[in-house]
């Protein structure tokens, strides 16, 4: 699953910076009176994100969304399995005709090792910005989204069994014009954060 990731902050000139200046003007043409859009820092659920996504003209553009489907009882769906996400009822307007890209740095899991839950750092070895693959729907608070996951990259298996849906440059016109789920980068660095001693084979 995926339950936070990473943004960096955006390099001047970088394709990142470009996107949050292109939401920072929709912001402000719509006035929009919702929390601030997080372009920095862990991401957790309920944050307001940016995206990428087809615009009605269905040209690519940059928005904000909250991240988290609002379910009944105030849970939030932050997560649809790739591989049955088509045939949900809650998930398949998304899969036909709301797909979006949300940009990342990297993202969290954790692993459990007995009583211990070791967090870790992952992130695709690969040149360009990447994105982690997502649907999207619109409520009234305004577009909401949710990840796709899939089986986790053997490589990183003995952290997590689920991982995200990762996008390389080269595959979002696919996903986001023709829906063709992509294959993710096929190396990943995961790091443990913080003091925590590992064995080396718990090292990628």
């Amino acid at each position: 699953m995926c339950g936070r990731y990473r943004l960096d902050p955006a390099e001047p000139g970088s394709e990142l910076e470009g996107i949050i200046a292109a939401i920072n003007r929709l912001e402000e043409k719509v006035g929009a009176d919702k929390i601030p859009v997080k372009t920095a820092g862990d991401l957790f659920p309920g944050d307001r994100v940016p995206a990428l996504c087809r615009s009605r003209s269905g040209e690519i553009g940059a928005f904000a969304m909250e991240w988290g489907y609002r379910m009944e009882g105030g849970r939030r769906m932050i997560n649809a399995r790739s591989e049955t996400a088509a045939q949900k009822p809650l998930f398949r307007d998304g899969m036909q005709n709301r797909r979006c890209l949300l940009p990342m740095s990297a993202y969290y899991e954790w692993e459990k090792r007995g009583s211990e839950r070791v967090k870790y750092r992952i992130a695709p070895v690969a040149d360009g910005m990447s994105c982690l693959a997502g649907i999207y729907r619109l409520e009234e608070s305004g577009p909401v989204c949710t990840v796709l996951t899939m089986e986790a990259a053997e490589e990183l298996t003995f952290i997590h069994d689920r991982m995200p849906v990762i996008v390389s440059v080269a595959d979002r016109g696919a996903w986001l014009l023709d829906g063709a789920l992509p294959r993710p980068p096929s190396g990943y660095l995961a790091v443990p954060q913080g003091d925590v001693q590992l064995s080396m084979d718990a090292l990628l």
